[in-house]
């Protein structure tokens, strides 16, 4: 085992007396039950109940053909994505159903139970074992062949251990998934409070002077002194990355995408990078600056940031570089005001392709948007950027809370499942 299960041996190496190490294949039985007679409306159940991700989508009807090669899982069995399992590919049927012929379906002899075994194999050591039985695949077909998962090396407790140490993590996962939830719901809060803030003080509401009714759907009353313009009104030029993906370096320059671009922050740590002659390249298309606004074109559409980055870098096709004119618009108010409620409802309306978003150039320089008096909207930036700086770093606490019970549970499902704590006494 040593070499070929090295994120996994160690956990193996001092198991408690009544455990043993057993192979996957040792305690599983693979099945290849079929319904010849299976109709589509017995698909309703193909999900199962299991914790299978990238199930069919019930509202797409699968190919009819096909539908012979679904396999029959029942209670209790285990239903495998060899696709996802670095995902956690892997859940117990809890209804008897049909299930995606690309799955496979495992019942477990009367050694095991299981839900000890969902947990253990969902448990970090085996999610990176997983990782490095697929390393040299693809990114997008990363699949746990059938032999490295029949000779996976499994801890196996004794029969009332496991039934123990399976309710106490439903128990205490339970605990920490609440905790969980009721935090990401106090984020999606703050979020609320933060759009509405910047919507208040983008349209005018935070101002004292007379209103009057503009010509436009989006931007109905606004204070006197201020305009409705469209988004080409306030730019001087507007560029989009490379129509094609490069070939990525280790070390060169930073090469932007759409996900690398939140409203409150840059998100780099996966951002990738391109070489120098890529890089010289894209610059002959548009070189993005500081004070330039990027807008995301693709994927997910209509989201501003200014560059207020201090080193060269290039951008995707799903970015768009705005170059501002200075004289009429403060880069960081067209920011504020494209991601507003009113400007990203028209990103969305101008966002052509059901599964390639792409918000066109042609388009989205169309967007209307408010524009005060230059001075106005430099006031309006400084109550901003007080304003959501108090919420983002709330948002970022909450956030490191999350983080840290995800990994709390991680770390007592490892603990649990590999004997390194006795649940018996715990309990």
């Amino acid at each position: 085992m040593i070499g070929v299960h090295a994120a996994v041996t160690p956990l193996l190496a001092h198991l408690p007396d009544a455990w043993e190490a057993r192979r996957f294949k040792a305690v599983l039985d693979r099945l290849n039950e079929r319904n010849e007679d299976l109709t589509y409306e017995m698909l309703s159940l193909r999900s199962t109940g299991a914790v299978v991700p990238r199930s069919l989508d019930p509202r797409q009807e699968p190919d009819t053909a096909n539908l012979p090669r679904y396999l029959i899982a029942h209670v209790g069995d285990l239903v495998v994505n060899p696709m996802w399992l670095i995902g956690g590919g892997v859940g117990v049927s809890t209804l008897d159903g049909a299930v995606s012929p690309d799955y496979r379906v495992f019942r477990s002899r009367t050694t095991i139970q299981p839900r000890f075994l969902h947990y253990l194999l969902r448990s970090q050591p085996y999610l990176d074992q997983y990782l490095l039985y697929t390393r040299a695949q693809t990114t997008f077909d990363r699949r746990v062949q059938q032999g490295d998962l029949d000779n996976l090396p499994l801890p196996i407790p004794p029969i009332n251990e496991q039934r123990a140490i399976a309710d106490y993590l439903d128990c205490e996962t339970a605990r920490i998934d609440t905790l969980i939830e009721e935090q990401q719901g106090l984020i999606e809060l703050l979020q609320e409070r933060r759009a509405a803030a910047v919507q208040r003080a983008v349209s005018g509401s935070l101002e004292e002077e007379a209103k009057h009714l503009s010509r436009s759907r989006w931007w109905v009353e606004l204070p006197a002194a201020w305009q409705v313009v469209q988004l080409r009104r306030v730019l001087n030029f507007v560029a989009d990355g490379p129509h094609f993906s490069p070939n990525y370096v280790d070390d060169g320059y930073m090469f932007i995408s759409a996900r690398n671009i939140k409203v409150d922050r840059w998100a780099l740590e996966d951002a990738k990078f391109v070489s120098a002659e890529d890089f010289a390249s894209f610059s002959l298309r548009v070189v993005p600056e500081r004070g330039d606004v990027l807008y995301t074109k693709g994927g997910t559409t209509g989201i501003a940031r200014v560059v207020d980055l201090d080193f060269p870098f290039q951008v995707w096709v799903h970015v768009a570089v705005l170059k501002v004119r200075r004289e009429l618009v403060d880069p960081y108010f067209l920011a504020y005001a494209l991601n507003s409620g009113p400007c990203y409802e028209q990103s969305q309306m101008y966002t052509r392709g059901a599964t390639n978003n792409d918000l066109g150039l042609t388009r989205m320089v169309n967007i209307e948007l408010p524009l005060p008096p230059l001075e106005e909207q430099r006031r309006i930036v400084a109550y901003l950027d007080e304003q959501t700086a108090k919420i983002d770093a709330l948002i970022a606490e909450t956030e490191t809370f999350i983080d840290l019970s995800r990994e709390r549970r991680s770390a007592l499902i490892t603990a649990a499942v590999t004997g390194q704590i006795d649940v018996r006494e715990v309990a």
